[in-house]
């Protein structure tokens, strides 16, 4: 039998996940801003074309918008493979190693 500790946590795991998606779930209507994901991804037929293996090496070998982050691009070509369509869900799916792109910065370190 749990303890009440161990229902307390979960309890509180599960209020955090439901917060997130409470505060986060506008983020599926937004548009596409032109700061960069017209370029990134409704205007590269690469990403457009989901994960091939011309889209891995290509996104490995670009330095295209002045940027080397293949799993970046990697990651946009699964949404739109995923979506069938680049604004049906590329917003709303979190890049999944997000520590591994360049513009996000290095990994927290105990100070």
């Amino acid at each position: 039998m749990p303890s009440s500790r161990e229902k307390n946590v979960v309890i509180y795991a599960l209020l955090l996940v439901a917060a997130t998606l409470v505060f986060y779930n506008p983020v599926v209507r937004n548009q596409f801003v032109d700061f960069d994901d017209l370029s990134y991804i409704v205007k590269n037929n690469h990403v457009l074309s989901g994960v091939t293996w011309t889209t891995v090496k290509w996104s490995f070998s670009t330095f295209r918008d002045g940027n080397w982050h293949p799993l970046t691009w990697l990651s946009h070509a699964l949404d739109c493979q995923i979506f069938r369509s680049p604004r049906d869900g590329v917003d709303a799916c979190p890049d999944p190693v997000p520590a591994s792109s360049p513009e996000m910065g290095s990994t927290p370190t105990k100070g």
